[in-house]
């Protein structure tokens, strides 16, 4: 395709495939970027870490007659799909869905813009038009391409990325060293200071202890940190994925440095945390499981 703008400059060279012509971004779609994948995968994994939800077939029943092996196999299907999506402006949109109106193999937009064989609506001599308000977020990135042109709107929408990134990666940085160093100090508040403990959804498992330890349990557990015998914990080969805005998956390796009989002995776990985002912005942690290493 040729785009063309208005001083006859051709730009068909810098559009990429997650941007479609009406300006919405395909990557913010959970088919394209893969989402439905990962949250597949994410919560296949939260299931088995819990004694709970055992999976043979009619045995793991609620009492709503749910059979969990049987959704833990489906999930299992959904995470092993690959994508089959190539984006908009490659006329290869996989997905209809009336949560994302438009995104449509029939969408009259794309097929406008094919027809013109221009790459963008804001390139049409015709825009605005009576479509071009279809999408809030597409007309808005369109308007923003025509005042400051594409190759400095596609600059600019990198290094947000790039900042939103490491951004999150310091905040997750920032709040494993927050726990643990209060967690050498014997401070329990400090480590109370990096748990959603106020979010109904809180919940930490610990091989250690039998069952699921609601915010209450935890409580009552940090009231031990004061007088635990821990030291020179630290949180090793940590990695962060951020499937959605605001939330974070967090994976590594605890450390942690007891005295046993006088004698220095380090045991260490592996860990799984679920993250969130305040509206402060800082991260705190609203699930957690801590499973030994032998």
């Amino acid at each position: 395709m040729q785009a063309q703008e208005s001083g006859g400059h051709s730009t068909s060279h810098l559009l990429p495939c997650w941007l479609a012509p009406c300006g919405r971004d395909c990557e913010q779609c959970p088919d394209y970027s893969g989402f439905i994948q990962g949250f597949a995968q994410t919560a296949r994994h939260m299931l088995s870490l819990f004694k709970r939800y055992p999976f043979s077939t009619g045995v793991a029943r609620d009492t709503a007659g749910l059979d969990i092996d049987r959704l833990y196999h489906a999930l299992r299907w959904f995470a092993d799909q690959e994508n089959q999506c190539s984006g908009c402006a490659r006329g290869q949109c996989a997905t209809t869905s009336r949560l994302l109106p438009g995104c449509d193999p029939e969408c009259p937009i794309r097929l406008c813009a094919r027809s013109k064989e221009i790459g963008l609506c804001v390139f049409c001599r015709s825009f605005p038009c009576e479509h071009s308000g279809y999408s809030r977020h597409g007309l808005a990135n369109l308007l923003e391409i025509q005042r400051t042109g594409l190759e400095r709107w596609l600059a600019d929408r990198a290094a947000q990325s790039t900042t939103a990134g490491s951004s999150s990666l310091s905040g997750i940085t920032k709040m494993l060293e927050l726990y643990s160093t209060a967690f050498n100090n014997h401070d329990s508040f400090g480590v109370s200071s990096t748990l959603a403990l106020d979010d109904p959804r809180f919940s930490e498992f610990e091989d250690v202890v039998p069952g699921l330890m609601r915010a209450a349990d935890v409580m009552r557990m940090l009231k031990n940190v004061t007088q635990g015998s821990g030291f020179g914990m630290r949180f090793e080969n940590v990695d962060v994925c951020e499937p959605a805005e605001g939330i974070a998956i967090v994976t590594g390796i605890q450390k942690l440095k007891t005295l046993k009989a006088g004698i220095e002995v380090e045991s260490q776990s592996r860990v799984s945390l679920v993250a969130t985002r305040t509206s402060d912005g800082r991260w705190r942690i609203v699930h957690g499981h801590f499973s030994s290493v032998p």
